[in-house]
């Protein structure tokens, strides 16, 4: 779920400490830095030129400073900057530097994670609001501070950031937008029916070259799996999207690793960018940091798979994750069996992405949001293979280190 503080944890969860020493890839770790402030509040108050002016300087202040950060972290410091400095109007600029010192943590993840030798996608998010929320100023902030957004033709407004290599960057990202006051009158996502008022979405990076239209079968199951395990059934009965999963070229932009990546293909399609979207997100009960980081490396094992369905080359560490995927597939196949789920049942338009459906979600499509042993069982067979996952990744990146 993604409430008030966005990552409110359940006692009998690790710890935010415990889940980033699975997640990390290797020794950067933000320890000094409070990811789960409680302090975290939708500011409800107007915005004026004072806040767009603010804005403008921090960001003058942040590309004056930016020599040695990831660009694709710029974003999310000149955000997290921007509503410190909202906070603490007399903070001078040794200050506010000494504040991008601490956030300087989150450029040292995207490095870590860009490196060429993770196999793990990049990762974004889509946050959709109803344009009566967001004035001139709101959007004028967003433009300064790099933060991508557009008008949507169904009367919402898109937050679209780029793409980030690290899940932490995604969503302490997702945080700042919370805190700025973007996401405004909505306390616990996930018990009340806001689907009309708030849409998030997930998005992952397609590997060069894999035609990923053709292969969602296996997608799909991952994405049924995400929606209950992580979708209120409030959620699934209000959304407005048809369907759950979607293969996407808007808002795609070639990351460093996709220029650098051997493909196995001459098809100028597939040699573009492209993402697969997961569309009802919503993560309810858990932490959005680290659900986006479990969803990463489930996506990661996924990928490897298909690379190697179609006989390319792979490192050692991507035979062994499309190992542990086939694997996961089949004991999500067998839990979906067990429960007797066909594939996207919950969806509005299930039978065919040629047909479009608004009709009513029926009782029994919502039934298995609403059985906690099921969901328990979604959710920690997720849990299960994130974390072999992420154990995998770094051993492998540990051998290559003392090569």
């Amino acid at each position: 779920m993604m409430n008030e503080n966005l990552e409110s944890n359940e006692s009998k969860q690790p710890s935010y400490e415990e889940w980033l020493a699975l997640a990390s890839l290797g020794a950067t770790r933000p320890t000094d830095y409070d990811l789960t402030s409680s302090s975290t509040k939708a500011k409800n108050e107007e915005w004026t030129e004072e806040e767009l002016l603010l804005a403008e300087n921090i960001s003058f202040l942040v590309n004056k400073n930016s020599a040695g950060l990831a660009e694709t972290a710029l974003p999310l410091i000149g955000l997290h900057l921007f509503n410190y400095s909202r906070e603490n109007k007399n903070a001078d600029e040794q200050q506010i530097l000494y504040e991008l010192g601490k956030i300087k943590k989150f450029s040292d993840m995207e490095k870590e994670y860009g490196d060429e030798s993770n196999p793990l996608p990049t990762v974004g998010f889509e946050l959709e609001i109803p344009q009566a929320r967001a004035s001139k100023e709101m959007r004028g902030v967003l433009n300064s501070l790099r933060v991508n957004n557009e008008r949507d033709p169904t009367g919402m407004l898109e937050i679209n950031p780029r793409y980030s290599y690290s899940p932490w960057v995604a969503g302490k990202l997702l945080q700042e937008v919370s805190k700025a006051g973007y996401i405004r009158n909505v306390t616990k996502i996930g018990q009340e029916p806001v689907a009309g008022d708030l849409s998030l979405h997930l998005s992952f990076g397609v590997p060069k070259g894999l035609e990923a239209t053709k292969r969602l079968v296996g997608m799909q199951r991952i994405t049924d799996l995400f929606t209950y395990a992580f979708v209120s059934p409030e959620r699934i009965e209000n959304r407005k999207t048809n369907t759950s999963l979607m293969v996407k070229k808007e808002h795609t932009e070639e990351s460093k690793k996709f220029k650098d990546e051997k493909n196995s293909t001459d098809d100028k399609q597939t040699l573009s960018p492209y993402r697969v979207e997961i569309r009802p997100t919503e993560f309810r009960g858990k932490s959005s940091f680290r659900m986006i980081a479990e969803a990463q490396l489930i996506m990661g094992l996924y990928f490897s798979q298909l690379k190697k369905d179609e006989e390319r080359e792979i490192p050692e560490v991507e035979k062994m994750l499309s190992q542990i995927y086939l694997k996961f597939d089949d004991e999500i196949r067998n839990l979906f069996a067990e429960y007797k789920l066909n594939p996207r049942q919950y969806d509005k338009n299930n039978k065919s992405e040629a047909i479009i459906t608004m009709e009513p979600i029926r009782e029994e499509q919502l039934k298995p949001f609403s059985d906690e042993v099921f969901v328990e069982k979604c959710r920690s067979l997720i849990t299960e293979y994130a974390r072999k996952a992420s154990l995998t990744i770094k051993d492998q990146m540990s051998k290559r280190s003392k090569i």
